[in-house]
């Protein structure tokens, strides 16, 4: 999904890597609305993206919340955003996205499907998009409830031309971001912890704290892939 394009008003960003450029690192800890009240303490998600996946440098970081009302259709063009790669989270509802490149889906329990441009797939709560090439064409479909995502994402200071067609209501919130000044050759690995265990990690390449909507604290971190 492309949010930021600099200012972050297009549905964000886009992830690396088709086959062996992702990988899924841990399980999702739970689906985004548990039955039991019980908080979720383990990392939402871990994966690897290569170096090569990831715009030249330097790159901005970014995090944001997006808010999509039940049957909310939204289309970016091709070139509405620059070049950027993002990992989208879905908290709570669904989507049904279809990219003209191709997409990476992380299910709960880890396991990653190739998605082919031009195919479509949905992506539920606790499940996980990698979109490959943020700057190619995407059109998304809300599910029948509200849909709340997290995003994360590595994108170009060079901006796209900002275009998106909306049908229903998409809210967009930065919830964090900074500038990378270079990426490790092994690449990196982009991980959610809660707050408490990010402090944990040593010379993080990029972090953020973020806060939902909801009031839940996350952090999401970005170490050099051979670090951990």
């Amino acid at each position: 999904m492309a949010v930021p394009k600099g200012s972050m008003n297009r549905r964000v960003f886009a992830i690396a890597g088709f086959g062996a450029v992702v990988e899924m690192r841990s399980a999702f800890a739970q689906p985004a609305t548990p039955a039991s009240p019980v908080a979720v303490d383990a990392a939402l998600y871990r994966v690897d993206l290569a170096a090569s996946s990831l715009p030249a440098t330097p790159i901005a970081f970014g995090v944001a919340g997006v808010l999509m009302t039940p049957g909310t259709a939204v289309v970016y063009p091709e070139g509405s955003a620059g070049q950027s790669v993002a990992i989208d989270h879905v908290l709570a509802g669904s989507y049904e996205i279809e990219s003209d490149s191709e997409l990476v889906h992380i299910d709960v329990a880890g396991n990653l499907s190739d998605i082919d441009a031009g195919e479509s797939t949905t992506v539920a709560a606790g499940e996980t998009i990698v979109i490959l090439h943020n700057e190619a064409a995407q059109r998304i479909t809300a599910g029948e409830e509200e849909t709340r995502t997290l995003t994360v994402g590595f994108f170009s200071f060079e901006q796209g031309t900002n275009e998106t067609q909306v049908e229903g209501t998409l809210e967009q919130q930065v919830l964090g971001g900074t500038m990378v000044g270079s990426v490790p050759d092994s690449g990196v690995t982009v991980t959610v912890v809660r707050p408490a265990e990010a402090s944990g990690f040593v010379d993080p390449v990029a972090e953020s704290p973020v806060v939902l909507s909801s009031g839940e604290e996350w952090a999401v971190v970005v170490l050099a892939a051979d670090s951990n």
